[in-house]
């Protein structure tokens, strides 16, 4: 972790513990503008050799997680992910641009460094140049054990797929992206990893600060004073009577495990012993979807002519644009009349059906069509 991430931990220890239960807005005022033009697929990296600037670079990964470490020039500023005590976060909320990424919201739990997953939501779909609220219900942890020497503190972040759009980040500047400006007034720090994990994972390996990056997350977070300070276990706290149920917002989804897919596996597939026909001028196509936010893609259907060592060329039959919900859904390719006469030479025509989902591996099937 970066040096300005390691001053927004320490400063967070100097907090006070909360008198009451009244609720307080954290993170980031979401007055910035999203502008940064890249998602996860790509990620920032140390500066090169004889360089203080921090880069950006293709992240070779199918995933990220973002969250915000605060400003290193101002100790005990509330705009970070990491809560200053125990308590419950209620909602959050990110400020999207024009073409936002599919985010999940995500815990972290930092136990004397960073960090181990504790839950994100079920993927949803921020709206474009416009901030999206998701209730949640999470009990977060803030201990102090002076005694043990070991400070647990809960992050608020929240992860995407790389390719999907944009993040809800502010850049502050090229002349922000560097150690020594991680100090000058008003100047963000960030914490950032690749892939995002899952529940149980521990991400300390892969974890990077990122200096004049303002994460676009704010949260209400309603403090336990009770339970501050107290010397326990990680993950055994509660907060009676505060961690009720409350009804999802328009764009919340459960907690629970992820349904967004397999990180590096493409989310389209065909039903299991799948063949086509050639209906017209068509051939439909079942297309299965598994992410909670639907589909978007291409698939190409190829043949290849001749057979074994003759099958030296390979002709497109017919591509078709789709966006599906998640789920079983069927797909026309529209065929030329060329093409359909191909088709039509035998009862049964072996084809590649080649599925490309941005972000994603391409999917490779072949497929039988009966004429």
């Amino acid at each position: 972790m970066g040096r300005a991430a390691s001053l927004a931990i320490a400063a967070l220890l100097m907090f006070p513990a909360f008198a009451g239960a009244q609720a307080v807005t954290r993170g980031s005022s979401l007055t910035a503008p999203a502008n940064v033009p890249f998602g996860c697929e790509a990620r920032v990296s140390l500066p090169a050799l004889g360089s203080d600037q921090f880069v950006l670079a293709p992240a070779g990964l199918p995933s990220c997680s973002w969250w915000s470490t605060g400003p290193a020039a101002a100790v005990g500023d509330p705009n970070t992910g990491y809560v200053p005590t125990t308590g419950t976060v209620t909602n959050v909320r990110v400020r999207s641009g024009p073409n936002p990424a599919p985010l999940r919201l995500v815990q972290l739990r930092s136990v004397a460094g960073c960090c181990t997953v504790v839950r994100h939501t079920e993927p949803f779909q921020p709206r474009p140049n416009d901030v999206t609220q998701v209730t949640v219900n999470w009990l977060t942890e803030a201990v102090r054990d002076s005694v043990a020497g070991v400070s647990t503190n809960d992050i608020i972040g929240f992860s995407a797929m790389g390719g999907t759009g944009t993040l809800p980040i502010s850049d502050q500047g090229p002349g922000t992206h560097s150690p020594q400006a991680a100090f000058a007034p008003g100047v963000m720090g960030a914490g950032f990893t690749s892939p995002m994990g899952q529940p149980g994972a521990l991400i300390a390996a892969s974890n990077v600060g990122a200096y004049g990056y303002e994460v676009l997350l704010q949260y209400d977070f309603v403090p336990c004073p009770a339970l501050n300070n107290v010397p326990v276990a990680p993950g055994t706290l509660t907060c009676p009577g505060q961690n009720t149920v409350t009804p999802p917002g328009a764009n919340a989804g459960p907690t629970g495990p992820p349904s967004s897919g397999v990180p590096g596996v493409n989310p389209i597939s065909f039903p299991r012993g799948f063949n086509a026909r050639l209906q017209g001028i068509n051939v439909p196509l079942s297309l299965v979807c598994s992410l909670d936010i639907g589909c978007s893609g291409t698939v190409r259907l190829a043949l290849a002519l001749g057979a074994g060592a003759r099958a030296a060329k390979t002709v497109t039959l017919g591509t078709k644009k789709f966006k599906i919900k998640k789920g079983r859904h069927q797909v026309k390719v529209k065929l030329s009349k060329k093409n359909r006469a191909r088709l039509r030479k035998k009862k049964t025509t072996t084809v590649t059906a080649v599925v490309t989902v941005r972000g994603q591996p391409t999917l490779r099937t072949k497929l039988k069509v009966r004429r």
